[in-house]
């Protein structure tokens, strides 16, 4: 049986991820991070009907480009992903608290929570969609 283009891809973009990037604190990192925005009523609304176990990958893969910069992050756009969802600063806030809060809790370096803060400012405009 031929494997698709898609399949070989994916196994040498998985290989290349597991010896450029920590894959368990990513996972740690994820797991850290839901727990908090789900159990937090100012958010967790957001994720009420969402396919969990599809987000968290991809949002694994987005913490994976955030953080390391190693990959070209193909998953949609901020604006586009958070169009719809009526983002206020203060929920906009309260989900980068819980992200801050989660790096901080699993011990990413220093130096890649300073990146990760500053990719977080530079897409705050897209995120939100009123105050």
């Amino acid at each position: 049986m031929t494997k698709s283009l898609n399949e070989v891809t994916n196994k040498k973009y998985m290989k290349f991820l597991e010896e450029s990037i920590d894959l368990k604190m990513l996972d740690s990192i994820v797991t850290v991070f839901y727990d908090k925005v789900l159990n937090d009523e100012k958010v967790s609304h957001f994720f009420k009907n969402i396919d969990m176990s599809r987000q968290e990958a991809s949002f694994k893969l987005f913490l994976a480009y955030a953080l390391y910069g190693k990959i070209t992050y193909q998953g949609k756009f901020m604006k586009a992903v958070h169009a719809d969802l009526n983002i206020t600063v203060d929920q906009f806030n309260c989900v980068e608290m819980h992200m801050m809060d989660s790096l901080t809790l699993c011990k990413v370096p220093e130096d890649l929570v300073i990146g990760f803060s500053k990719m977080v400012a530079s897409v705050k405009g897209h995120i939100i969609s009123h105050s």
